[in-house]
């Protein structure tokens, strides 16, 4: 494993640990997510936007401490208004503490501005499916499904939500 290197950099050793938390986000790992981010805090303790992200990931996907979870998300949106992953991680939060009516609303208007984010798609079909909108979910997962070598989506995943879709 190429984390095990002794001659690898901070900056490298970082660059790693968090390419691998969020590949263990994206396989609903968020525990061995939790245990990188803790290593990559110990190299570097400083509050980067990335670092926020990825811990607001984690607690969302973990469901809990939301409120934290929202109040990194909405640092990062202040930071960079055109950051549509913190305004991804923000609508799951949403859905999470207002519901899906609120969360699909926010959804709905980044998605008008932005078109290149898989997750946002597959995460706007998850909240449309839930409202049982099968049309818009359908649309969704297809665009998500065309985006998807940005690399923020499990293609199989998607694939196994259009089939149970009715």
């Amino acid at each position: 494993e190429i984390l095990n290197q002794t001659n690898l950099t901070e900056h490298g050793r970082i660059f790693f640990l968090k390419h691998r938390a969020n590949i263990y986000l994206m396989f609903n790992e968020p525990k061995k997510a939790q245990k990188d981010l803790s290593k990559i805090q110990q190299i570097d303790n400083r509050m980067l936007s990335d670092v926020l992200l990825l811990q607001a990931r984690i607690w969302a996907a973990q469901n809990r401490n939301l409120d934290d979870a929202y109040d990194y998300a909405m640092t990062l949106v202040k930071r960079n208004t055109s950051d549509v992953e913190a305004w991804d991680i923000l609508g799951v939060i949403v859905e999470k503490n207002e519901g899906v009516d609120a969360a699909l609303e926010l959804l709905e208007r980044v998605g008008e501005i932005s078109v290149d984010t898989s997750s946002l798609y597959e995460h706007l079909g998850d909240m449309y499916a839930k409202k049982k909108d099968y049309f818009n979910a359908r649309r969704a997962y297809l665009r998500a499904l065309d985006l998807s070598d940005d690399g923020l989506v499990v293609v199989p995943f998607i694939e196994k939500k259009l089939r149970k879709l009715k």
